[in-house]
């Protein structure tokens, strides 16, 4: 009987270990994207007047073992960015606490008043995320998306889209999208280089195959290769105008692609398949993430560098 008892409890544990360590869906492969050439293109200065900023979420798979509890395999995060985020400064100011708790307050009051009455001040969790941003240099024919010989007319940028991480405790696995909008959507967040690249020929599985990296204080945090997206750069379109077919996409507007891994936000499987499971209330998931190490995460005087090989580079300095 107690060797019974023993391995069914050595079962149970093995069930359990294999479900929490065990991801819920088998990681994307990188697209098979045909590298463009940055010797072949020329270069225009960069001055964006966008009437819509798409971007697109968890779009490198190591990125999304970063943070696979907001990935659904089915639906791709796409959202649209406050055009109040350009930033052609140097300088990105970090939230306060009373700019966090004016969107916790409008987006969940009962969480808002649970930090009210438990903490004094929240902590941004400022993030960094080097990207290559695409410009659109004509009018998306979503008509001819399905022609496999149809090349959108595109340039090449590069882009640190900064984030408040403490916002996304407010996403859930049937909206994602509100907290990102709050999350990414501050003031100053998006910062992008002085020039775009276009390539001479461009065709419809192509897309620039460059080198990303980011300091902080001259320590790498990323270091990957734009090769590595989940979905090339007529995918991505392709995506946007199936996810949001009312939308037009316009000649001048930005498709941010996302980041590669390397954010100072890193979630053990472990974690992230228990949360999953128990879907803790917002007000749990914010505790939680006020007793997170951040260390890692950006703080005043901070200098931020990215750069991608033929793309440029931005420096930051965070207040």
């Amino acid at each position: 009987m107690r060797k019974i008892v023993i391995t069914l409890l050595l079962a149970a544990v093995a069930f359990v270990a294999n479900a929490l360590f065990q991801p819920f869906f088998d990681f994307p492969q990188p697209a098979n994207i045909d590298c463009l050439d940055i010797k072949e293109g020329t270069y225009a200065d960069f001055n964006p007047n966008p009437k819509t900023i798409f971007a697109f979420g968890l779009n490198y798979s190591k990125h999304i073992k970063e943070g696979m509890g907001l990935y659904d395999p089915d639906k791709p995060l796409v959202f649209f960015k406050h055009l109040q985020t350009l930033n052609n400064s140097p300088v990105v100011k970090t939230p306060s606490t009373l700019e966090l708790m004016a969107e916790f307050e409008k987006a969940n009051p009962a969480l808002a008043a649970h930090i009210s009455e438990n903490y004094t001040e929240i902590p941004a969790l400022l993030d960094y995320e080097v990207e290559v941003g695409y410009v659109l240099l004509e009018d998306i024919d979503v008509n001819r998306l399905d022609d496999p010989d149809y090349a959108p007319q595109i340039g090449y940028f590069l882009v640190n889209e900064f984030t408040s991480r403490t916002p996304l405790v407010l996403a859930d696995s049937e909206d994602r999208i509100p907290a990102f909008n709050i999350a990414k959507g501050f003031p100053g967040f998006l910062t992008y280089a002085k020039q775009y690249w276009v390539p001479n020929v461009s065709q419809a599985n192509s897309g620039i195959c460059v080198q990303l990296t980011t300091q902080v204080n001259g320590e790498i945090r990323q270091n990957s290769n734009s090769r590595d997206l989940i979905r090339s750069p007529k995918e991505i379109i392709q995506a946007v105008a199936k996810l949001y077919p009312n939308k037009a996409m316009l000649k001048g507007d930005l498709v941010l692609t996302g980041t590669p891994e390397g954010v100072s936000l890193s979630i053990p499987v472990w974690k992230q398949n228990l949360v999953k499971y128990i879907k803790p209330s917002s007000t749990m998931k914010f505790d939680a993430f006020m007793d997170l190490d951040t260390s890692l995460f950006l703080k005043a005087g901070d200098k931020v560098l990215v750069k991608a090989e033929g793309l440029g580079e931005i420096e930051n300095l965070i207040q």
